[in-house]
């Protein structure tokens, strides 16, 4: 029996939920660089915003009918976004977030020439998981490191 590739696909209104409870997951505010958790309603204006926003694109990760988790990409200048990513807690460590990101970086670079991500130092899963699709460490300030993937170089290496 062949398993089905990981897919991609916008966000929904009706992923709110499943979004709220892997966000308010104890290991996802644990890593996150805001750690409160946060209301309900909280959440559905933040999601209904980032949802409408011409400067955010929210994709979800799927297998079959299972979710995987959700790519957050948010514009911050003319060439760049900032990308965030979240597990579902069922499907973490499986290899799955790897696989997400980096389809959610080639699509991003239809847009964008420039990513940027912010990483908590004590996060080093999601460490790991930028370093292996090409991000590079660019900074760091107090607790966050600050990493960066170029859309050339990351064509140029993902085709030789």
């Amino acid at each position: 029996m062949t398993v089905k590739e990981l897919q991609i696909r916008k966000a929904l209104s009706s992923d709110d939920q499943d979004i709220f409870i892997w966000r308010n997951d104890s290991d996802s505010r644990k890593n996150s660089i805001t750690t409160h958790k946060i209301s309900k309603s909280e959440h559905q204006e933040w999601f209904r915003k980032k949802l409408s926003s011409k400067d955010t694109d929210i994709y979800i990760g799927y297998q079959l009918n299972t979710k995987i988790g959700v790519v957050r990409i948010e514009k911050q200048h003319d060439n760049s976004a900032e990308i965030n990513i979240t597990i579902n807690p069922s499907q973490r460590n499986k290899g799955y977030g790897t696989e997400l990101l980096s389809k959610a970086i080639k699509i991003s670079f239809n847009k964008y020439d420039i990513l940027t991500a912010r990483i908590k130092k004590s996060n080093f899963a999601s460490i790991k998981m930028f370093e292996k699709v090409g991000f590079h460490k660019k900074g760091e300030d107090d607790n966050i490191l600050l990493y960066q993937i170029n859309k050339e170089k990351y064509i140029i290496e993902d085709f030789e």
